[in-house]
């Protein structure tokens, strides 16, 4: 698979249930582990819940449920949304409690926080993420 000498990834426990199996291989800026085939690069998480799963659902993004960018382990993938990937993220800002505060502010009679940038600041984001929150593009209930 790859050309490296020695095994393709170790098995480690990483805090998740079941242990992570770290790639060994080359890595991308974001800190995901790649291989090449066929003379293309391609994510190896990817390709390793490929090889068990078939393919990933069109439209649908694999998602690291242990929260480590180079386990490869298929168990450890999800297929999901990209919005559900990004809601998930380390770097989220947003729950689904804070987007239902700021629907309730923003629909609160006589409200103070009328105005998107003045609840994006309130609750520490930018105004482009209060606009899709109401929406219902993103942080939708059910």
């Amino acid at each position: 698979m790859n050309r490296r000498k020695g095994p393709d990834y170790v098995v480690e426990d990483r805090g998740y249930g079941t242990p992570c199996w770290i790639w060994q291989g080359a890595k991308n800026n974001k800190g995901y582990g790649l291989l090449t085939i066929g003379g293309k690069n391609k994510l190896a998480h990817v390709e390793y819940y490929e090889r068990k799963n078939g393919p990933v659902p069109c439209g649908l993004e694999l998602d690291h449920l242990c929260s480590v960018p180079l386990c490869i382990n298929p168990e450890h993938q999800e297929p999901v949304t990209h919005t559900e990937n990004v809601r998930r993220g380390k770097k989220c800002k947003l729950t689904m409690e804070t987007a239902r505060a700021i629907r309730s502010a923003y629909a609160a009679p006589g409200n103070k926080y009328g105005r998107k940038a003045q609840l994006a600041r309130r609750f520490g984001i930018a105004h482009q993420n209060v606009r899709v929150v109401l929406s219902g593009a993103i942080w939708k209930e059910g």
